[in-house]
């Protein structure tokens, strides 16, 4: 149901304990700008629709422990503890 807020800009998702994959539609959110992931305990893959979003130029930060979950299209890699960093994409 959270791919129905088309119009969401930000999701911020931030230390929350939240675990298991993260949802396909996600990538429904054709206007989000902004995603933070990290400090959960997601596992899996980012969903392709997310990573179609960064690849379009509309999600521009988006934000994961990528020791975590898989995540092709991160735009930053953050490890508890010690920050986040730019990858290829940020």
């Amino acid at each position: 149901e959270i791919g129905l807020l088309s119009d969401l800009l930000t999701l911020s998702l931030f230390n929350n304990t939240m675990t298991g994959p993260l949802p396909d539609e996600l990538g429904l959110l054709s206007n989000l700008q902004t995603l933070w992931l990290e400090q959960n305990s997601f596992s899996g893959i980012v969903p392709n629709g997310v990573c179609a979003l960064v690849d379009s130029d509309v999600l521009t930060s988006l934000y994961a422990d990528c020791n975590e979950i898989t995540c092709p299209c991160c735009t930053y890699c953050c490890v508890d503890g010690e920050g986040c960093n730019p990858t290829l994409f940020g």
